[in-house]
């Protein structure tokens, strides 16, 4: 029987399977599949609608499933590694609380700041873009409402881009 030997790695990204609530072309079309074709507002998707949007015992099942991909992630760093941990999603389960989860699981991880340049231009709009997560140091982005008209007399939006959450991980 041949045995593998597995070395440990410096860096994983662990981009996890999510519910996907934070990428608007998925959102759009779960909502228009469950309102049977009809055409969706986007304004109308608000944080608030896309927690009705799953099946509570698929979300628990999937969580289930962050947590396994997390933890397979962390077990493959080295001493001194970073794992970094991702999802599409702005629900605060599938991801401080994976996160949390792993914590607690391991006592030899911790947070690593995320930190980037914002360059200097467009400070004021990216505040309302990026904002720390619920765990210091982690970022969560969210969509992005634009002025759907030419002459910003309208005020018909719609939401442009797509919301994603991340966190930096460390072995001692």
């Amino acid at each position: 029987t041949a045995s593998v030997i597995m070395h440990p790695f410096d860096r994983v990204l662990v981009d996890a399977e999510c519910s996907t609530d934070g990428a608007l072309k998925h959102l759009k079309h779960k909502v228009k599949h469950q309102s049977n074709g009809a055409v969706v507002d986007e304004t109308a998707l608000s944080m608030s609608g896309i927690s009705k949007l799953g099946d509570a015992n698929a979300l628990s099942e999937l969580i289930k499933l962050q947590k396994r991909l997390i933890f397979s992630g962390f077990r493959l760093l080295k001493r001194g590694g970073i794992l970094v941990y991702s999802t599409c999603s702005l629900s605060g389960a599938q991801n401080e609380g994976v996160v949390n989860w792993l914590l607690q699981q391991c006592a030899d991880s911790y947070t690593i700041p995320v930190s980037f340049s914002r360059g200097g231009e467009g400070l004021e709009e990216d505040s309302v873009l990026i904002s720390e997560g619920s765990i210091p140091g982690t970022v969560r982005f969210r969509p992005m409402l634009k002025d759907n008209s030419s002459d910003g007399t309208n005020t018909a939006s719609r939401l442009t881009g797509g919301g994603f959450w991340l966190a930096k991980i460390g072995k001692k």
